[in-house]
């Protein structure tokens, strides 16, 4: 394959991830919107509880992972830009990747109360979470890493 047509794939695949990007956006907006309905039917037909305190709680939880998940899915969408403006070995994508590492810690904390609180099974999600926060730590010390090396390497030459 021809380095355009790796370029153009590369932009591709990015733009495309841009773009689930936002489209994960507008599914957060929905479940804060329509939290009340999935929250009612969470407790009442899930958990099979006839409790409109649990309904309130995980109400509190969805907006609470909400505000994770936005400021995740803008640094996430940052992040992004940068590789699409082929900066990969840059310091700012550093900052991006612990961002996003932390809103997804922000998601895990979150769960594991509304776990708690309404005796769901939410905690797995918050498991899954902690998991890939793990791994987008890991690249972030990668590409820390990279950055001393390569900021080492022009230091040399």
């Amino acid at each position: 394959m021809t380095q355009t047509k790796q370029n153009k794939k590369t932009i591709d695949i990015i733009e495309f991830t841009k773009i689930l990007t936002v489209l994960l956006g507008l599914v957060t907006l929905a479940a804060d919107v329509f939290s009340k309905v999935i929250a009612e039917y969470c407790v009442y037909y899930v958990i099979g509880e006839n409790s409109s305190t649990k309904v309130y709680m995980l109400m509190a939880v969805i907006y609470f992972a909400s505000i994770a998940a936005y400021a995740l899915l803008i640094f996430l969408f940052m992040l992004l830009n940068n590789l699409g403006k082929g900066k990969v070995f840059v310091k700012d994508n550093v900052k991006y990747l612990k961002a996003v590492g932390i809103g997804l810690l922000a998601i895990t904390l979150v769960a594991a109360l509304g776990a708690i609180l309404v005796n769901s099974s939410i905690f797995l999600i918050g498991f899954i979470m902690l998991f890939v926060a793990l791994i987008v730590f890991c690249v972030q010390l990668v590409i820390e890493k990279a950055i001393e090396m390569k900021d080492e390497l022009d230091y040399t030459v």
